[in-house]
């Protein structure tokens, strides 16, 4: 046997795992008890990270979600709110508009009749004008029973006129009949009247009421 050989068959000292002692035995013997491995299994499976492609279309589609979300829950609510106060702002200025129209009313009404009347009396005085006259001076100092315009020059016939001296200091010490010839006399649309004759009034008994009746006749201003 080659040296080679006995060296392969020498006795060797080994460590046996299972039983924890240590063992002489043959060098062939132990080859032959021990399978040998010749090969390395480089077989291994790695954990695969994300890539780079998946990783920006995840993020696009997070972006989108937030977009879809701004534009439905904040900006559309905010578009139909500034319509809505637009719409308000415009309703406004329209109402301000017909308002301000109506403040030249006279002035249009005025170039109305100019224009659309043929021989207007433009100096006939205003029958508004006349009527408010008449309610202010002489609805609650008498009786209107007869009422005649015509032109300009009012006829009025009166009765129940009273010409008592009043005790309230507040009438300026005027009685009726003299409140109503002083605010006719005063007032800007008169131009002149006549001094009327007056009728006493009595009662059922033949008592003097204190009142009187009378026409007077009024004459206005040329309204032109």
């Amino acid at each position: 046997m080659s040296e080679k050989r006995q060296k392969a068959d020498g006795e060797v000292e080994y460590y046996d795992v299972s039983e924890g002692v240590n063992r002489k035995g043959k060098a062939r013997a132990l080859s032959s008890k021990y399978s040998e491995k010749n090969t390395v299994n480089l077989c291994i499976r790695e954990r695969k990270g994300i890539s780079a492609e998946l990783f920006f279309l995840i993020l696009a589609g997070i972006l989108l979600v937030l977009l879809l979300l701004e534009f439905f829950g904040a900006y559309q609510p905010y578009l139909r709110l500034e319509a809505a106060e637009q719409q308000l702002a415009d309703e406004q200025a329209a109402v301000q508009a017909m308002q301000d129209s109506m403040k030249d009313y006279k002035t249009v009404q005025d170039s109305y009749r100019e224009h659309n009347y043929e021989k207007f009396p433009r100096e006939r005085v205003d029958r508004e004008d006349v009527f408010q006259l008449i309610e202010e001076v002489i609805f609650d100092k008498g009786v209107i029973t007869s009422f005649n315009l015509n032109g300009n020059t009012l006829t009025l016939s009166l009765s129940g006129v009273s010409i008592v001296e009043p005790t309230d200091p507040e009438k300026e010490g005027m009685n009726d009949r003299q409140y109503i010839l002083t605010n006719i006399e005063k007032s800007p649309i008169v131009s002149d009247y006549d001094s009327p004759q007056y009728t006493a009034e009595y009662d059922s008994a033949g008592q003097d009421t204190g009142k009187v009746s009378f026409t007077i006749t009024i004459v206005f201003k040329d309204a032109a």
